[in-house]
C-alpha cells in the first residue's frame, strides 16, 4: 500500500492536524479497511449543511426559505461535491480497493469527512474555513435562477428515458394576496409523491419539487 501524505493533504486543505491520522481515516473507503470514512462522513455532511446553510443566510439576505433550500441543495449535491473533490486534488488522496473508485458518491463521502476530520481535530473554525476555501467560488455564483433553471425538464427527460409517464404537479398556494406563497406535489411513476418547499411563483414551487426529485434519484444511484 502506497504512502498516504498527509502533510500534502494539509498544505492543501490549509490546515495542520495534530492528528493525521484521521485524514488518512477520511479518505480511506470501506472496501479497503475497516478503519474507514463512513463514520466521519455522516458527520461532515451535517457540518457541510450547516455552514453553507449559514453562508448563503448571510449572502441572500432577501431569499425565502425555499430559495435558501434549493441554493444549498445546489451545493451540497453529490455531483458538485464530486466535481470540487476532483478541481480541489482531494481526489488525488482516496485509498479504495475497487475498480472504479471515482465514480459518483465516493469521492462526494471524501470530501464531507476530511471536513468532518478536520472539525474533529481543530474545531468549527478550521472546519468553516476549510469549507469557505474549497466551494468560495460557487458560493459567490450560486443564485436560485440558475440551481432550479432546468430541473423540471431534467426531470422529464429522466422519466421519459424509462419509458414512464411524465411527472405530475399540483400546486398549493397560501398566505394573503400580495404574499402569496407556493408550494408544488409531483407524483413520478415508482416514488410517493414528494412535497417541495414554498416558494414565491407557481414555476419557481413546480421547479423545487422536482429539483428535489433528482436529488433523490442521485442519493439512490
Amino acid at each position: 500500500m502506497s504512502h498516504f501524505d498527509v502533510k500534502a493533504l494539509e498544505a492543501l486543505l490549509g490546515v495542520t492536524m495534530s492528528d493525521g491520522g484521521l485524514l488518512e481515516q477520511a479518505c480511506t473507503h470501506r472496501s479497503l479497511s475497516k478503519s474507514n470514512n463512513e463514520r466521519l462522513e455522516f458527520l461532515g455532511d451535517a457540518i457541510l449543511g450547516a455552514v453553507i446553510s449559514d453562508r448563503l443566510y448571510v449572502k441572500h439576505p432577501d431569499a425565502t426559505e425555499g430559495d435558501l433550500t434549493h441554493m444549498r441543495s445546489s451545493l451540497v449535491r453529490g455531483d458538485m461535491l464530486t466535481d470540487i473533490a476532483k478541481a480541489s486534488g482531494i481526489a488525488s488522496f482516496l485509498r479504495c480497493a475497487l475498480g472504479d473508485c471515482e465514480r459518483r458518491g465516493i469521492l462526494a463521502d471524501v470530501l464531507e469527512a476530511i471536513i468532518a476530520a478536520v472539525y474533529v481535530d481543530l474545531g468549527i473554525q478550521a472546519a468553516s474555513d476549510v469549507i469557505d476555501r474549497l466551494f468560495e467560488s460557487h458560493l459567490a455564483s450560486v443564485t436560485v435562477e440558475a440551481t432550479l433553471k432546468d430541473a423540471k425538464t431534467e426531470l422529464q427527460e429522466w422519466a421519459q428515458a424509462r419509458a414512464l409517464p411524465l411527472p405530475v404537479y399540483t400546486i398549493e398556494a397560501s398566505g394573503a394576496p400580495h404574499q402569496r406563497v407556493f408550494k408544488a406535489r409531483c407524483v413520478v411513476q415508482g416514488m410517493g409523491p414528494v412535497h417541495g418547499p414554498e416558494a414565491s411563483t407557481r414555476r419557481a414551487a413546480e421547479k423545487a419539487v422536482a429539483h428535489l426529485i433528482l436529488e433523490r434519484l442521485q442519493h439512490d444511484n
